[in-house]
């Protein structure tokens, strides 16, 4: 059975959202302005979740009459959304399906592990041995860079099947960047939990932009943010009282991909970053520095100078109004409140380079958590409740709020509890909506490693552009026919 529920199912679910942001890390369906409408009332009653997952919560009560009919089914439940703050949250999400599904038992079962074998806390090898050995865990959760790797193998079960019999629409339900991730050959091998793409974002003091006359729109293009961290930079002597923008602001991964460039091949076997767009990209990223600050000692030297330690995920400069423009995820919109009631926020999206016609306003979608479900299930009819429940309906939309995490599910991510914790939220989904989804590669982790490490000697003077471009790109390459080979011998 489920564990005991702590809490009353999403009583004060905007409440919970607004707690918990900071602690998480051109579709006609979807809302982008203004708030969006709540829809019927959920199986739930008042105390239950509303709109479009809460109708579809209804559903699945409906569609589980069959299954009640027969003996009690015992079904394999594996996730790793560990801790205080977030057990709770999906054992509430358990003991609902229980109850709108009396016929189905969840054997509920942590599964975090460390070491070798295992993929962001997931124990790759003991779920494969366990689908082997014809014991199949029903749903579980697993990063989609691994369940790739499943469906090659045929270890997982194809879920085409199921959404064409409830007449649901990937395309219509879900965000585009979201389906390299999930699907293999045309098929689709698990649904994702958690969104993509949603960050960075670039955050400005409106009252520093307009004590100094600087349009925040300007913001939206590689020029105008150079242009406006000189204005907003104040010299003070050999140092300085207030600084426009931190450059490099945010990885070369995401600055390349906004230039137009392609980190890897649609196979993920090639990287491509030393090109043209990148050498552009990591020069403008570093250049920026000296055209603003002089040389990246001087910035440095005024950071540490001035930085304090704050229990949040914010730059304390921004905070402060030491620093003009921050570069961050969504969770800025609940965090900086509470450190800076005065500060009046605003936001834009990554930028473009206004010189580049490749060049647009997007962020890179690197990987989504997701749920899937073994091969060899004996009861996948009612297995599939239960990851559609995770994954769409009334369980999806409690995980994803009470947490304060974004979601590729258009019903979910555009409910009203987001927008009552979030003011971007609007601007969150535009973000998501134009992700550039990076393509799965088996050697990615030593290669963003690698492109996390080129900006450095860079700023210091010690190598140039091209020759760390070139080195990252060898290294990178050279770690990625490792991993095909080693996968496939």
């Amino acid at each position: 059975m489920a564990g005991v529920v702590r809490r009353r199912y999403l009583g004060g679910a905007a409440a919970a959202l607004g707690g918990l942001l900071a602690a998480a890390c051109g579709e006609p369906s979807v809302r982008y302005v203004g708030q969006p409408q709540a829809g019927p009332a959920g199986p739930a009653g008042p105390q239950g979740p509303q709109g479009q997952a809460g109708a579809q919560g209804a559903r699945g009560a409906q569609g589980a009459a069959g299954a009640a009919a027969k003996a009690p089914v015992t079904l394999d439940f594996q996730h790793r959304w560990n801790g205080p703050a977030r057990e709770p949250i999906i054992d509430e999400a358990i003991a609902r399906f229980e109850e709108v599904n009396p016929g189905i038992i969840v054997k509920m079962s942590m599964n975090l592990s460390r070491g070798e074998g295992t993929d962001g806390g997931v124990p790759i090898g003991k779920i494969l041995a366990a689908i082997a050995a014809g014991t199949p865990p029903d749903s579980f959760m697993i990063h989609a860079r691994a369940a790739i790797d499943f469906a090659q193998r045929n270890a997982l079960t194809w879920l085409d099947d199921f959404m064409k019999k409830d007449g649901r629409s990937l395309d219509e339900l879900y965000f585009p960047a979201v389906f390299p991730y999930i699907q293999f050959d045309g098929k689709t091998f698990a649904l994702p939990q958690t969104a993509s793409g949603d960050n960075p974002y670039t955050f400005y003091n409106k009252k520093l932009l307009s004590d100094k006359g600087v349009d925040p729109n300007s913001l939206n293009t590689w020029q105008g943010l150079l242009d406006s961290a000189k204005t907003l930079t104040d010299r003070q002597g050999d140092s300085f009282k207030q600084i426009g923008f931190r450059y490099p602001g945010t990885g070369f991964e995401t600055w390349h991909t906004a230039n137009g460039g392609q980190l890897l091949s649609a196979d993920g076997r090639k990287v491509l970053f030393n090109d043209e767009l990148g050498r552009e990209a990591l020069t403008y990223m570093t250049e920026s520095v000296k055209q603003v600050y002089g040389s990246w000692p001087n910035l440095d030297a005024y950071v540490k100078a001035n930085e304090v330690e704050i229990s949040a995920p914010v730059d304390s400069l921004f905070a402060n109004g030491k620093l003009a423009i921050s570069m961050s995820g969504p969770w800025y919109w609940v965090s900086v409140p509470p450190l800076a009631p005065n500060l009046d926020m605003g936001a834009m999206r990554m930028p473009r380079n206004a010189t580049n016609g490749k060049s647009k306003q997007t962020t890179l979608a690197q990987s989504v958590w997701t749920w899937a479900m073994g091969a060899g299930l004996k009861n996948p009819d009612e297995a599939w409740l239960l990851q559609r429940w995770m994954s769409q309906d009334e369980g999806h939309r409690h995980l994803m709020t009470s947490m304060g995490r974004a979601t590729m599910y258009k019903p979910v991510v555009t409910d009203k509890a987001y927008y009552d914790a979030n003011p971007g939220w609007d601007l969150v989904l535009e973000t998501i909506q134009n992700a550039t989804p990076l393509p799965i590669s088996k050697g990615w982790s030593p290669v963003i490693k690698g492109i996390g490490d080129m900006a450095t000697p860079v700023l210091e003077g010690k190598k140039g552009v091209s020759e760390v471009l070139e080195e990252a790109a060898r290294t990178g390459q050279a770690a990625v026919d490792k991993a095909y080979s080693d996968a496939e011998s």
